[in-house]
C-alpha cells in the first residue's frame, strides 16, 4: 500500500497524489490479482505442494539464464543440507525457459514454469514480485513447509551454509534493507518460519510508493509487526569482479558466504567478462561437486 494519508505533504496533496497512487496501484493489484489465479504453464504445482510437507524449502525464481541455474543447482546440493529445492521459472524466454527446464530435471529438483505476466521485459520488480506471490499462494501455503526462503537465480552458495538456522530464534531472516521507518527483507536472500508467515497472508510485491521493492507489500502484512532489532543481520561486502576495472563498475557481492553475480545497474559491455570470472571462480567448486557425486 502507498504511505499513509498523513505522510504526505501538502505540496503532494494539492498534486493528489495520494489519489493517483492509490488508483495505480489498485490498477496492478487487479491485474495482478488474475495471474495469480493462472495454472502453471509447466508442472504440477499440487505435487509439488504435497513434496514439501513439514520440510525446509528453498526457492529460486529463475529467468532467462540456464548457465546460472545450473551452477546454483549444484552448488545448493554440494553445500546445502536437508532441504527441497524448488524452481519457480518466470523466463520470458521459451529457449532459455526449456533449456533451464532440462537442467532441473536433470537435478531431480521441482520445477515450476509460470505463465507469462505484463511485466516479464519491463518491470522487473513487479514480475519477479508476482512470481514469489504466485508461488506462495499456490505451492507454500497449500503445502505448509516447516520453512521456506527465496534466493536469486544468480546467489551462489561458496560454502556449506545453512540459510535456515537462524529462524530458530526469529520469525523471519535475511538481508535487510532499510526504507526510512519502514524495512522488509530482500527478495533475492529472505527466509521465513511458514508458522509465522501463514498468520500474516504474505504478498511479495513491490511497495514503490511507500519506497519499498520486491516484497515491500509485506511490511504492513508482517515486518511491521516485528522488531527490526531482533531480526538476524546477515553481512555485505562488494569484491571487485575484474581487477584491472574500478569496483563501482563491476563488482560482484558477498551476502554473508554467499557470492552474487548481481547482473543489474552495472555496465553492460563488462558482463561477458564478469561472467568468465565468475566461471574460473566456480570452477574448483563445480569440480569438487562432480567427484563427489561419482
Amino acid at each position: 500500500m502507498p504511505r499513509s494519508f498523513n505522510e504526505y505533504t501538502p505540496r503532494e496533496w494539492r498534486r493528489i497524489r495520494p489519489i493517483v497512487e492509490r488508483y495505480k496501484m489498485g490498477r496492478y493489484w487487479a491485474r495482478a490479482a488474475w495471474h495469480l489465479r493462472r495454472p502453471a504453464a509447466v508442472g504440477n504445482p499440487a505435487a509439488a505442494a504435497h513434496a514439501i510437507k513439514d520440510r525446509r524449502l528453498l526457492v529460486t525464481v529463475a529467468f532467462n539464464d540456464p548457465q546460472l541455474l545450473r551452477w546454483q543447482a549444484d552448488l545448493v546440493r554440494l553445500h546445502l543440507r536437508n532441504c527441497i529445492h524448488l524452481i519457480i521459472d518466470n523466463s520470458s524466454d521459451d529457449t532459455a525457459a526449456r533449456q533451464i527446464e532440462t537442467e532441473a530435471r536433470a537435478r531431480k529438483l521441482v520445477y515450476l514454469r509460470l505463465a507469462a505476466n505484463p511485466w516479464s521485459e519491463s518491470e522487473h520488480s513487479r514480475s519477479h514480485g508476482l512470481a514469489m506471490s504466485w508461488a506462495w499462494r499456490n505451492v507454500i501455503t497449500p503445502g505448509a513447509p516447516e520453512a521456506f526462503g527465496f534466493i536469486d537465480h544468480d546467489l551462489l552458495p561458496m560454502e556449506e551454509a545453512d540459510p535456515f538456522a537462524p529462524l530458530q530464534a526469529a520469525p523471519v531472516c535475511g538481508r535487510i534493507v532499510d526504507a526510512g521507518r519502514r524495512w522488509n527483507l530482500w527478495a533475492g536472500f529472505c527466509f521465513f518460519r511458514f508458522d509465522a508467515a501463514a498468520r500474516a497472508k504474505l504478498d511479495f510485491r513491490p511497495d514503490w510508493y511507500a519506497g519499498l521493492d520486491t516484497g515491500g507489500c509485506n511490511w504492513r502484512r508482517l515486518y511491521r509487526h516485528l522488531d527490526r532489532g531482533s531480526i538476524p543481520a546477515v553481512a555485505v561486502r562488494r569484491e571487485a569482479a575484474l581487477p584491472e576495472r574500478p569496483i563501482e563498475e563491476c563488482y560482484f557481492e558477498w551476502i554473508g558466504s554467499w557470492l552474487h553475480e548481481k547482473r543489474f545497474n552495472q555496465m553492460s559491455d563488462l558482463r561477458p567478462r564478469k561472467r568468465a570470472a565468475l566461471a574460473r571462480r566456480l570452477a574448483p567448486l563445480l569440480s569438487a561437486r562432480d567427484t563427489a557425486c561419482c
